[in-house]
């Protein structure tokens, strides 16, 4: 079976994010390590565009250290060290493993990492990666292809459904038919569907843990025996051992992570330039503005209403632009009246005025009425069609009425739910403002639940429990979305999907199986453009996450689509 080699992620305006990809023939090694499977046709060949490098770009001299130490502060953290455990790891797991597949700075575009090159079969299913020599653990060991295959077994392998709480993990475990060692450097993962986005799912782009590696020599002489051993996975949450920039030297549980310089790590452009490296877990925002303004801390974020705190003490705001989006969602909404009535769903979105919200919550600088849930202006498929409904209070009637509710009449009392967000601030206030439109809009009788993220999670992505309810919520956003898309539109046996509509699954499939590029963009649009339109979920816009920078840092370029501290290689110290 031949084999095509892709690619690179590239902005090429600032309206949205071409990706390119570069389907060639694979030659040598590569062409020869494939596993059995029966041929398929070649897909069409795309222009041919430059690839990224093999290697990062070297760089002869050692960048200079630091000596001193970089204090982050943040609202919380999942605290978990193994992808299929479904918690928040950005906050850590991002800048303390390494990475299948890395990305530039400035537009998130792939670039190799612990993975030289990744390439896909012709039909689109099986994604073959090749791993560079020379990567270790933190704790001297090898990085190996037999690493690798550990991880993706137990991530996405065949027992996974039973023992992962990770959404993104089960179902990229869904679509899994196999996973195959094909050489002393290649590993393969055969999908039941073609995926265009499992380059993305494996990176670092979004942020989550999927991308990392976990060293199978701490799961004892018979690792594959042991996948899914409770004991040793609370082992590694102890003491994690990973691969990349940092190195983890004290964990003290809801309170601190420290890290060292990891010295031996093969990026030289990702290192570290400072000695130590401390994240603090600090849920109240005036306790994180306050430290900025005595020097007890360098980094964390903040909102415009400590925003002339953290200024006063000598420090300023820095955006790390198209972080998250915020949206509304209608949970179960195909199961039952009147959430299942388009109408409504519409009604709901027209009541809401972004403005107000924007302006009384965030800022203009915070805050953007733009995008669709996860495609943001940077993502790929991004128009202006999909920006949020604007506010329209007499249309809302208007469909509420056709619905069959004129005023809110026999309409049942509605549960909105949230929570407090590391993220972004004063969602509770934004789902109170939601709530008191659509009560003055539309004569609705709304009741807001201020819950915990962890439990809410679980519930709505069990899907059955909170069918009927809403949840107002954040989430990361990406210039390449499959994943979130996967979950929510195209896994039918999915309890926490978004709808049951035959033609929606059957044009997400569609989608999610182009690779032409231009096309792929197209495709992509028309879909979301509906999917909007049908408003199983209401978008609410994106905000530009607002750090709290201490006057020690003269420098620091937050990648952009990063809630979490990113970019660590380019902060500059006084």
């Amino acid at each position: 079976m031949k084999y095509l080699q892709m690619w690179n992620f590239k902005v090429l305006t600032s309206a949205f994010l071409v990706l390119s990809l570069l389907l060639a023939v694979a030659c040598g090694a590569a062409a020869t390590a494939t596993p059995a499977a029966k041929p398929a046709t070649p897909a069409p060949a795309a222009a041919a565009v430059p690839q990224a490098p093999a290697v990062p770009n070297p760089i002869n001299v050692q960048p200079v250290v630091h000596p001193g130490k970089v204090t982050v502060m943040v609202g919380g953290w999942g605290g978990r060290f193994a992808p299929a455990h479904g918690t928040n790891c950005h906050v850590y797991d991002v800048n303390m493993h390494g990475y299948l597949i890395r990305s530039r700075d400035h537009d998130r575009s792939f670039i190799p990492s612990v993975a030289t090159r990744w390439e896909i079969s012709a039909d689109g299913k099986t994604w073959t990666i090749t791993i560079r020599d020379g990567v270790a653990f933190h704790d001297g060991r090898p990085l190996t292809i037999e690493d690798v295959y550990f991880t993706w077994l137990q991530s996405w392998g065949p027992n996974s459904l039973n023992f992962s709480t990770s959404s993104s993990a089960l179902n990229m475990a869904r679509n899994t038919e196999k996973i195959e060692l094909v050489s002393a450097n290649q590993v393969s993962i055969t999908h039941k569907k073609p995926d265009v986005g499992f380059a993305g799912f494996i990176s670092d782009t979004s942020g989550a843990c999927q991308g990392m590696v976990l060293p199978r020599h701490l799961w004892g002489l018979d690792p594959l025996s042991k996948l899914h051993d409770a004991a040793l996975m609370e082992a590694y949450d102890r003491n994690p051992v990973a691969a990349g920039p940092m190195k983890m030297v004290k964990h003290t549980t809801e309170e601190l992570m420290a890290f060292e310089r990891y010295d031996q790590y093969f990026d030289i452009e990702r290192m570290l330039p400072m000695r130590s490296y401390d994240l603090r877990k600090v849920p109240e925002e005036a306790t994180r503005a306050a430290a900025l303004r005595a020097g007890e801390a360098d980094i964390a974020p903040v909102s415009q209403a400590t925003r002339n705190q953290v200024e006063a003490g000598g420090g300023r705001i820095i955006f790390g632009q198209e972080a998250t989006y915020l949206f509304i969602r209608h949970m179960g909404a195909w199961t039952k009246a009147p959430h299942s009535i388009k109408e409504v769903r519409q009604a709901l979105a027209y009541a809401i005025d972004l403005k107000t919200l924007q302006n009384q919550l965030w800022g203009t600088d915070i805050h953007s009425p733009r995008g669709w849930l996860y495609v943001s202006p940077s993502a790929i498929g991004y128009s202006s069609e999909l920006d949020p409904f604007p506010y329209d209070p007499e249309k809302a009637r208007q469909l509420l009425a056709k619905a069959g509710y004129p005023s809110g009449q026999g309409y049942p009392k509605i549960k909105l739910n949230t929570w407090p967000s590391r993220a972004v601030p004063n969602m509770p206030e934004a789902a109170q403002l939601v709530a008191d439109y659509w009560k003055r809009e539309l004569g609705l009788n709304v009741e807001v639940y201020v819950g915990d993220e962890t439990a809410l999670k679980r519930i709505t992505n069990a899907g059955v429990e909170a069918y009927g309810e809403l949840l107002l919520r954040e989430n990361e956003t990406s210039v390449e979305s499959t994943s979130s898309f996967r979950s929510a539109y195209f896994t039918a046996d999915n309890p926490g999907r978004r709808h049951n509509d035959p033609e929606i699954f059957d044009q997400a499939a569609k989608a999610i199986s182009v690779f032409e590029p231009a096309e792929r963009i197209k495709v992509w649009n028309q879909l979301h453009r509906r999917l909007r339109d049908d408003a199983y979920e209401i978008s609410l816009g994106y905000v530009n996450a607002p750090w709290g920078v201490g006057p020690r840092i003269l420098d620091w370029k937050p990648q952009p689509m990063a809630f979490y501290p990113s970019a660590l290689h380019t902060i500059v110290l006084k």
